[in-house]
């Protein structure tokens, strides 16, 4: 079955036909309703555990429940009951896996998402190794699921290991799967399915690669391997989509970092869809995706050209307006210091999950002449002293209150480190080159910036925390 939840609406399952059956605890609702409709009709009333045993003592089609337990899910995701999400989600993967594996991987996944967090991790590997055994006993027979869908179990098992830190243990897994698919190609070196799961496996490998030199080894064979087949006569629309998703994933993962390279493969991906869209018309919709997606990276590309740029000249002026945990300090001091400039805002999720390996490098280097200086706007925030946290403000905020909420919000994470406000009309933002935040730039004792990373991570972490040691010894 290819019916996927995209194609579904709420229309097509409110008109299934089935009889409810109740439980005597189950609330009751009239005889003329649909129980389908009544049931989301809860979920948006946030009755979501009502809703939930509803479902438990129903019937429903099949399409009908997988609808309803995604709504659920969402729910109680929004409610921040991931425990509850996460056991829906295995559920709707239960339900699905031997009838629709497709939209049953996608449950899966979002069950290993929520899985560490609602502390089931554990549970979750039980699910993939007893689905992974039930899969490999009927090898030979009939299958259940098509060929990638072992992988693709595999490849979610691999996530949950990297989030125990088992990054060994995720790279040994995604070998076996790798030499596998391998010998599989090997028995059937005419399937281009065979080809494309050799392709996916190199691609899990490249994603639980613990180094960017391994991983580009995975993406580059992986590439080499559908552009060979994307060369064929016959060369189909799995290919050309797959090729198109290996390309643009190594573009995503080396712009920051090689730019130059970027925009090579950029042009690389181009040229290969194109020649085979030329060969095959059922191709072009794939190549116009693609060049519509490849069209937005670029922009990212060019912003990353200008940050290549800006390493090694002298660093822009600090621009501050204002400056909030350090008063009495001025650009000034900051001369002979190596500096860490953190652009970030509150409202930004990926900043605040930065501020533990800012709060221990301000108290490792400090002393030793590290200067960290978070840079951010006025953003209209307020503090909400019952809540604990910051939150938009109503009406226009006067500066003093946006400073107020920003020591609050500084002093509720526990950030020692100074932050200054821009002006309104700054350009210090443009003149660093930011355009997405975090933002870190490093910059050493002669005022020569020297490194810059965006986004949070342990990869950008472990470089700025080498740079650093770096710019210290000199």
């Amino acid at each position: 079955m290819r019916t996927t939840l995209r194609t579904l609406t709420l229309a097509s399952f409110l008109l299934v036909g089935q009889a409810l059956a109740q439980d005597s605890d189950a609330p009751k609702p009239a005889a003329e309703a649909n129980p389908a409709k009544v049931i989301m009709e809860m979920i948006e009333e946030g009755k979501l555990e009502e809703a939930q045993k509803l479902l438990g003592g129903g019937t429903f089609d099949a399409q009908a429940a997988t609808q309803i337990r995604r709504q659920l899910l969402s729910g109680f995701a929004r409610k921040g009951d991931l425990t509850s999400a996460y056991q829906i989600a295995k559920q709707d993967f239960e339900a699905n896996y031997k009838e629709n594996p497709g939209l049953a991987l996608s449950s899966l996944s979002t069950a290993a998402m929520y899985a560490p967090r609602a502390n089931e991790t554990d549970d979750a590997m039980a699910l993939i190794d007893r689905v992974l055994r039930e899969v490999a006993d009927q090898a030979g027979s009939a299958p259940l699921t098509p060929p990638t869908f072992e992988l693709s179990l595999a490849s979610i098992k691999a996530r949950l290991l990297v989030s125990q830190g088992k990054q060994a243990e995720a790279a040994e897994l995604n070998a076996t799967f790798l030499a596998k698919a391998k010998e599989k190609l090997k028995a059937n070196a005419d399937s281009p399915e065979a080809a494309t799961t050799v392709a996916s496996a190199l691609v899990n490998s490249a994603q639980s690669a613990t180094d960017a030199e391994a991983r580009e080894a995975f993406y580059s064979e992986a590439a080499d391997l559908l552009k060979s087949w994307l060369a064929k006569e016959d060369a189909d629309v799995a290919i050309a989509s797959m090729y198109g998703s290996v390309m643009y994933g190594r573009i995503s993962s080396s712009f920051r970092d090689d730019p130059a390279k970027a925009e090579a493969l950029v042009e690389e991906t181009r040229t290969h869809l194109t020649a085979a869209a030329a060969r095959n018309s059922e191709i072009e919709r794939v190549a116009e995706q693609y060049n519509t997606m490849l069209a937005r990276v670029e922009s990212s590309i060019a912003s990353a050209k200008k940050l290549a740029a800006l390493v090694g000249t002298a660093a822009p002026t600090i621009d501050a307006k204002y400056w909030v945990n350090g008063k009495d300090m001025s650009v000034d001091s900051l001369d002979g210091k190596v500096v860490l400039l953190d652009f970030w805002a509150v409202w930004c999720g990926p900043c605040i999950a930065t501020f533990p390996h800012l709060r221990e490098w301000n108290e490792e280097f400090g002393p030793k002449g590290l200067q960290i200086l978070g840079v951010t706007r006025k953003y209209n925030y307020t503090w909400d002293d019952e809540a604990n946290r910051a939150s938009r403000a109503e009406a226009e905020n006067s500066d003093e209150d946006e400073i107020a909420m920003l020591e609050k919000f500084l002093a509720h994470h526990e950030l020692q480190h100074p932050t200054v406000i821009t002006p309104d009309q700054s350009t210090m933002q443009t003149e660093y080159g930011v355009t997405g935040i975090p933002h870190a730039v490093l910059i050493d004792k002669k005022g020569v910036v020297r490194m810059i990373k965006v986004g949070s991570g342990e990869a950008n972490a472990t470089a700025i925390h080498d740079m650093i040691v770096e710019l210290l010894a000199e």
